[in-house]
């Protein structure tokens, strides 16, 4: 049990003092609701509605406290010569609400009330005592937009405006007047004179009151997300003088676990020539624990309006305004119980668990913490698995001997989507590979004593022995091998060095007088045409060669063997090949380069309506395009998302990068390094037909790859 105490001080020394006792539980959540049980701030209320069955109860005890010096004649009278002491007015309050739907919720409060003022001077018992019930209050908040967005998701995604009508129900008793007779009762011992309906202002209106607010809230994605509320109402009262105006508004920075606040908040009456109402300014914290519960603390700051206390009809406290504190700290409890569980929103996290040496697959145990889910990889390392939307750490352990630890990394969830997530396993040895072979005389069969090295390395040069062969210890990767042997042509060759395996590869030399004829062309890749580009045989003492400017075509004579070509051209992508070339033949290549900057419409890609994801017939298209990519191993492309008008812009834009992504996902999926992939999103910006036709969406809505460079 915790007990809860704040006070407030008037003007002239009035003080309000709050206590409460309650129960501390917690949970997470971000709009706190008010005394009223209903979303928002203090006196402003958010146009958000609750979430769909849940029930919202609040409640708190508040109360002033201060000396006055004034003489009240109605309380005491002037011929006692008392005047007015210490006056206290305590309110214990109790709000409940209920959210029928996402865009209608009900909410309802009561208060109890007790007023007090002591005396100083004589004669003894000239002290008042009042206290009873508020009038019953009632509102009833309906959020248009959310309505309109049940059927039209894209329709103002940002911005809630709800109505809020309210009515108030008569459950005060009447105000009586003050007693003349002096101690004619007791509270707590002590002599007193009681009457029902209110000592200092009156409890009730005497009647029906009712009117509504216009609420506006918009929800800006930031970090922290940022509200902001405006409300402007009404409120019609028995007596016509007492009508009430009110607006004002306010923002709230949604931190995880607690959410500051302030508001501007001005109130007054229709009647222009009663000048009683005020303007508060009110600065706040809310703070969320377990179970829905909040806790609200907030200071009130009165910035205009009177300090004057009146106690005719046209002026008490309930039916106006009256007296206004300079300043108020108030403390508010509320809870909320969700009787209609909301639906989980998933996303897919795929991908593969890797040994960091190799590059080869580990089968593994995937956890994910928050989560009972575990899920083991095939020996490949492959893994796909469906989770809640949200951060969560993900735990590859390796279900094979021979690895340090496991691996840790954090994954965010999306909505609908699919992500790929790898993890990389250390081995606690690293492996060797052993690369072996033989080096011959092409022609004759005789072994050669030659050099072999490994470029763009660090490997130091090693040597064949005299029967041709060597033997070298390496990690385990993919490696050039380039032989030398004075009076032969340079040969080189690619090998993959498994992990404690042996791989063989044998080379053959030729001696330089033997050469073969290399002739082609260099296009464009889209165009076909003809490219002036230059040619370069690294490895090689043949100097770089040039095409034809106009035909793109070339020749070159070469050593016999395997030779690694380069070609270069301004403005597009440069391109590498092996070309082996064997005695007494001509070997005709062409080249394709492609063009810095390119965009290329992947045609036969689609999705399902406002989703990224990919339909099954979109897979050729794919297919092609990863086939594409790995022709060209040195490109690296932009692949960009692109919609077509329908919709708000800040949701095509989102839409386009969420496709591009899925597009790069499946490329990955299928061989391509993520590396070379950058997927960007640009919604409706760069269109390419009419967006007032249909056949003009269809063309812009469309997934397009951008060369970038080598």
């Amino acid at each position: 049990m915790v007990f809860h105490l704040f006070l407030q001080f008037h003007k002239g020394g009035r003080m309000r003092v709050y206590l409460f006792t309650s129960l501390l539980v917690g949970t997470v959540a971000w709009s706190a609701p008010t005394a009223t049980a209903t979303n928002g701030l203090h006196s402003i209320i958010s146009a958000q509605t609750e979430p769909f069955g849940r029930l919202t109860y609040s409640w708190g005890f508040s109360g002033y406290w201060g000396k006055r010096d004034e003489i009240i004649d109605e309380l005491v009278p002037q011929d006692t010569g008392c005047a007015a002491g210490t006056s206290v007015l305590g309110d214990l309050f109790l709000g409940v609400g209920f959210s029928f739907t996402e865009y209608l919720s009900l909410n309802s409060d009561i208060r109890l009330l007790g007023d007090m003022m002591g005396t100083r001077g004589t004669p003894t018992g000239v002290g008042c005592v009042s206290f009873g019930l508020s009038d019953t209050r009632m509102g009833l908040k309906f959020n248009a937009s959310r309505l309109i967005r049940t059927t039209s998701p894209q329709f103002l995604p940002f911005v809630d405006f709800a109505l809020y009508p309210m009515v108030s129900f008569p459950t005060a008793q009447a105000r009586e007047p003050v007693s003349t007779v002096y101690a004619s009762d007791t509270i707590l011992g002590k002599a007193c004179r009681f009457n029902r309906g209110g000592l200092l202002r009156y409890f009730g209106a005497d009647g029906f009151t009712y009117g509504g607010k216009v609420l506006l809230t918009a929800s800006l994605p930031m970090k922290p997300e940022v509200n902001l509320h405006l409300n402007g109402g009404y409120m019609v009262y028995p007596d016509s003088k007492c009508n009430k105006y009110s607006y004002g508004g306010g923002v709230e920075f949604l931190y995880q676990g607690f959410t500051p606040f302030i508001e501007l908040y001005t109130e007054g009456r229709a009647e222009s020539n009663l000048n009683d109402g005020g303007t508060y300014l009110t600065p706040g914290l809310k703070f969320a624990s377990g179970n829905n519960f909040w806790t609200t603390l907030l200071v009130e700051f009165r910035l205009s309006g009177t300090d004057a206390l009146y106690l005719d009809e046209n002026y008490d406290i309930e039916k106006g305004f009256g007296s206004t504190p300079p300043w108020r700290v108030q403390l508010v409890f509320s809870q909320g119980l969700d009787f209609v569980k909301p639906p989980i929103s998933r996303g897919i996290i795929a991908g593969k668990v890797i040994d960091t040496s190799t590059g080869a697959g580990v089968a593994a145990q995937i956890t994910f913490a928050g989560f009972d889910m575990v899920v083991s990889t095939a020996s490949d390392g492959k893994y796909e698995i469906e989770l809640p939307v949200g951060k969560t750490k993900a735990y590859a352990a390796p279900i094979e001997k021979g690895y340090a630890s496991s691996s840790v990394i954090t994954v965010t969830v999306e909505e609908g989507q699919k992500r790929i997530v790898n993890f990389k396993l250390e081995p606690k040895e690293k492996p060797i590979s052993i690369l072996a072979g033989a080096i011959r005389e092409k022609n004759t069969g005789k072994p050669c004593i030659a050099v072999i090295s490994f470029p763009e390395t660090d490997l130091p040069e090693t040597r064949s022995d005299e029967t041709g062969a060597y033997k070298v210890e390496l990690i385990p990767g993919t490696y050039i091998v380039k032989v030398e042997k004075t009076g032969y042509n340079t040969v080189s060759g690619a090998v993959v060095c498994k992990p404690n395996k042996t791989s063989i590869l044998d080379f053959e030399l030729v001696q330089k007088f033997q050469t073969a004829v290399l002739v082609g062309k260099v296009v464009d890749a889209s165009t076909n045409y003809g490219l002036e580009a230059e040619i370069s045989f690294p490895g090689t003492e043949r100097e770089p060669i040039r095409t034809d400017a106009e035909t793109g075509t070339y020749q070159v004579e070469l050593p016999l063997g395997t030779h690694t070509v380069k070609i270069k051209a301004e403005g597009y992508v440069a391109e590498g090949a092996i070309v082996t070339l064997n005695a007494r033949q001509t070997v005709e290549r062409e080249f394709k380069l492609f063009k810095k900057g390119e965009r290329i419409v992947l045609h036969g890609i689609n999705f399902a309506t406002n989703s990224a994801k990919i339909k099954p017939t979109s897979y050729p298209a794919l297919d092609e395009s990863a086939a594409l990519l790995k022709e060209h191993p040195t490109i690296r492309v932009e692949i960009a998302g692109h919609t077509d008008a329908v919709g708000s812009e800040v949701y095509n834009l989102k839409l386009s990068k969420q496709r591009a992504e899925a597009v790069r996902d499946y490329l990955v999926l299928h061989g391509i390094e993520a590396g070379r992939l950058i997927a960007r999103g640009y919604g409706e910006n760069q269109p390419v037909a009419s967006n007032e036709t249909k056949a003009g969406r269809a063309q812009n809505r469309r997934i397009e790859f951008r060369i970038l460079e080598e």
